[in-house]
């Protein structure tokens, strides 16, 4: 939602608690102004949003940026900054730069400010006439996004590390075949055991005929 204002009034002799109970239902240009223009806008403005946090502050929002925006040689506070919609966000940015000269290059934004009076766009304006404030609060307003950290990989990890994979070995012509076991404790040599064995039954023969 954009608010217009037709001109700029005086808020001097304005009452800024009277502007805000009216500035939810009609939000007059004098009401907006009135609000930004008293020390106390921020405060009022806060207290209202409190009173009830589900409902519609697009109104008291607006008014809150303007009300920052006529003081952007102070430090924003970040919990006010963040009662501020999208919208208002990129106008509070827009209008930061717009003080030190910049055209919007928004039209709706640009409508805003032609009715301010500190707006006087510079031809060949560039962010080198920012002032420190308004680059710390800049980044209050619009915070950079860092990218969000890659997936760690399983490359180069320890992960796995102590367990053994199994090893194939390469097959030969011929493989050398296990021992068998030739019911003699296992005793190695297979001939030498078959000729002992051999030898021992054709005596016990012998002496079976004798």
């Amino acid at each position: 939602m954009m608010f217009l204002f037709a001109a700029w009034a005086s808020a001097a002799d304005c009452d800024p608690a009277a502007a805000l109970a009216t500035l939810p239902s009609r939000g007059s240009k004098e009401d907006y102004l009135c609000v930004s223009k008293a020390e106390t806008g921020k405060d009022l403005l806060v207290t209202e949003m409190l009173k009830d946090p589900a409902a519609d502050h697009a109104r008291l929002t607006r008014a809150l940026v303007l009300w920052l925006l006529e003081r952007t040689d102070r430090p924003m506070d970040p919990a006010v900054v963040a009662r501020l919609s999208p919208a208002d966000r990129r106008l509070l940015a827009d209008g930061i730069r717009a003080r030190r000269g910049r055209a919007s290059p928004a039209p709706e934004h640009a409508a805003v400010f032609a009715n301010l009076t500190w707006y006087e766009p510079i031809p060949g304006y560039n962010d080198a006439r920012l002032r420190p404030i308004d680059r710390e609060n800049l980044l209050v307003v619009d915070p950079p996004v860092h990218p969000a950290a890659p997936e760690p990989s399983d490359e180069g990890s320890d992960e796995g590390v102590g367990e053994i994979a199994p090893v194939i070995l390469p097959k030969t012509a011929k493989t050398a075949e296990a021992p068998k076991m030739c019911g003699c404790a296992g005793v190695e040599g297979g001939g030498a055991g078959l000729g002992l064995l051999g030898g021992l039954a054709l005596l016990t023969r012998r002496r079976r005929r004798g």
